[in-house]
């Protein structure tokens, strides 16, 4: 944890400032010690550099399973591609330079392949969470002075209201109890004309009709060690039956429909990644992996999540991306 970001940081059951107490510093790093709420009454750990505000990870088991198993794979820094980058750009309608000296709150780290590409656009101080125990890895994946990662609860966050430029919640908003709730808790974070960019799975009928829905119901009851090793020994025959169908272009979609694997190593090949085949395979082992183990994938049309940006008062409305939906907008000025 950066010292800086206890300015950010309050008690998520009372609103109270927290302060520091027994903190161990290695390198400029807080690395051990806990947080205390000025009354005294409520005290959080910080373990191997993270506050840690849940004593559990709920409902995001598989997500820390499968970000400390394949934490390096999906980063851009690693495989030498820039394909999260642009698909970040493509969906922001960002450029270089866009966060420059922005305080960014971003939502649901992952393992921090994202957050890599916020700091690479400028931004001066990023504090990112995640209820799953993913934010090791990301710690690992990312250790920057100007990035602090947080395990806590979407629900119950430990930050101070309207503290933050930018609101950034990619890939993660589907896989809460209640999505809409969970939206309405981080809009509350937007200072006054702070952005708000939302990502979450589209809902329509091709959507969910896709294999991972029909799959699902058995897939995520159970457990995440459980499901991956049977992936793992189904898997293999599935990607050597997928590749060679895969280099024609008109039959993608009908084969990446019929066979409930996801693969994309066409793209990633053309993209130039630095990854071995035992690597690329673990790519999109990951990825069915990710649509198959998830306690909740809860899809919302566009026009639903534009309502909630409509009832939190937003303005700028935009809806950059359908299928997966994609919407930016900004909190009021003063």
């Amino acid at each position: 944890m950066q010292a800086w970001a206890l300015q950010y940081l309050a008690c998520p059951r009372t609103g109270e400032s927290l302060k520091l107490r027994g903190e161990r510093v290695e390198r400029g790093d807080i690395v051990l010690g806990e947080l205390v709420s000025e009354s005294g009454d409520r005290v959080y750990p910080i373990i191997d550099g993270i506050p840690r505000f849940v004593s559990g990870s709920a409902y995001s088991d598989s997500f820390g399973f499968q970000w400390n198993k394949y934490w390096q794979l999906r980063s851009d820094k690693y495989n030498e591609t820039t394909l999260i980058r642009d698909t970040i750009l493509k969906r922001t309608r960002w450029k270089d330079g866009s966060l420059q000296g922005k305080i960014v709150l971003e939502c649901g780290c992952g393992c921090a392949n994202d957050t890599e590409v916020l700091l690479s656009l400028g931004a001066k101080r990023i504090l990112s969470f995640d209820l799953s125990n993913s934010v090791n890895s990301a710690r690992n994946n990312v250790a920057d002075a100007h990035v602090t990662f947080i395990q806590t609860d979407i629900f119950q966050l430990p930050f101070k209201n309207r503290a933050f430029d930018v609101i950034f919640c990619h890939r993660m908003i589907q896989h809460t109890p209640d999505p809409e709730r969970a939206f309405h808790s981080i809009v509350n974070q937007a200072c006054p004309g702070g952005e708000v960019l939302l990502h979450s799975y589209d809902k329509h009928l091709l959507s969910m009709l896709h294999w991972k829905y029909l799959l699902r119901p058995i897939t995520k009851r159970l457990p995440a060690p459980v499901l991956f090793r049977i992936l793992n020994f189904i898997v293999p025959a599935l990607y050597r039956i997928q590749s060679p169908f895969l280099r024609i272009k008109y039959l993608r979609f009908a084969i990446s429909r019929l066979i409930p694997f996801y693969n994309y190593s066409h793209i990633y090949r053309a993209a130039g990644a630095n990854l071995s085949e035992r690597e690329l395979f673990g790519v999109f082992l990951l990825d069915t992996f990710d649509a198959l183990a998830p306690q909740y994938d809860l899809p919302n049309t566009a026009d639903t999540i534009l309502g909630w940006f409509r009832d939190a008062g937003l303005e700028s409305v935009q809806v950059t991306q359908r299928n997966p939906v994609f919407v930016k907008a900004r909190a009021p000025s003063l």
